[in-house]
């Protein structure tokens, strides 16, 4: 599999002669991406991101559909791939693939993001398609400069909630893609619920209503799950 969007599926017919035949078809896009690369380094990770929630994050399928297709569960603005450490030259070209659910991008920028082994991204902007199921599709573009890979909060870095709860926006910039952790201790009373996409991005919390007397506090934190950028984001609720 080359993402953990590759899904395939088939529907069985009736045995023959005691055998069982399946058509397997893809129920993802298969894009390429070919990057001229502006210096040597060593890349882990791929990253594609959007100014709306337009990817398929989570998804599922229903084997009874007719066709079988991908039913978006979770949307967001961003995707990442794991590389496994690939080496590239300055000047030439570097071919990578990602699989993703159909998503229809048409009239809309696709910033694409490498990040290499000492921290840094490099980025281009290319321009977004139909991406349907089943079909493989090339995109061609230059990275800008490698620069210092960030990942920041704006404005205050935490928020104080009432004893009802509520929605909580983190809003962040960075040139990946980024996933929040919550610690153990605070999941029963926040949890994530979706999320937005140096680009402008966003992750909301939902804070479960307090119906103790005390406060209670916890320090979530905003992370690149392929390099060591994090920031810390604290809420404080209210008894």
């Amino acid at each position: 599999h080359i993402s953990s969007y590759d899904y395939m599926a088939a529907v069985a017919s009736s045995p023959y002669h005691g055998e069982v035949f399946f058509d397997f078809k893809h129920l993802g896009a298969l894009l390429q991406f070919k990057l001229v690369v502006p210096a040597d380094a060593t890349l882990t990770s791929l990253s594609l991101l959007l100014e709306d929630n337009d990817f398929v994050q989570k998804g599922k399928i229903n084997l009874l559909n007719d066709p079988i297709s991908v039913i978006p569960v979770e949307r967001g603005n961003s995707l990442e791939l794991g590389l496994a450490d690939i080496d590239v030259q300055k000047g030439k070209e570097v071919t990578l693939y990602m699989m993703v659910a159909p998503t229809n991008l048409s009239g809309k920028k696709l910033t694409v993001s490498v990040s290499d082994n000492k921290g840094n991204v490099a980025q281009t902007e290319l321009n977004g398609k139909n991406f349907e199921a089943g079909i493989a599709y090339s995109l061609s573009g230059t990275l800008s400069e490698f620069t210092e890979a960030v990942v920041q909060i704006t404005g205050t870095k935490g928020k104080v909630v009432g004893a009802e709860g509520g929605l909580v926006e983190v809003e962040y910039l960075s040139q990946l893609s980024c996933e929040v952790v919550i610690p153990d201790d605070a999941r029963s009373w926040i949890k994530k619920t979706s999320s937005r996409a140096l680009i402008s991005q966003s992750i909301f919390l939902e804070v479960e209503e307090n119906t103790g007397e005390s406060n209670r506090r916890a320090t979530v934190i905003i992370k690149n799950s392929k390099t060591n950028l994090a920031v810390e984001y604290n809420i404080l609720q209210a008894g």
